[in-house]
């Protein structure tokens, strides 16, 4: 028998202060990601977590939660401002 399926883990690349940026602890001591979404396809999983209320840019490779989303914030203002030296090892 094969069994398949698909995990998509989401963090916010929203505002700095934002509670969805980091993983919190389950009640075992484990951690858990800010949100989570199970299904057979990444498509399935992605469908899910924007109906929930998450922006996903696949191209950039980065989301926000619903209540980023919400306010506007564009994850593009917290990349580098300036460019990275792709030379330093």
């Amino acid at each position: 028998m094969m069994i398949g399926g698909y995990t998509l883990d989401l963090y916010c690349d929203g505002a700095l202060d934002c509670p969805k940026k980091e993983s919190t602890q389950n009640s075992n001591g484990t951690s858990r990601p800010p949100a989570q979404y199970y299904g057979e396809t990444g498509q399935e999983c992605r469908k899910q977590a924007i109906e929930d209320g998450w922006s996903l840019s696949l191209k950039e490779g980065l989301c926000l939660c619903p209540a980023c989303a919400k306010a506007g914030v564009k994850p593009s203002t917290l990349l580098h401002s300036e460019p990275i030296d792709s030379s330093e090892p």
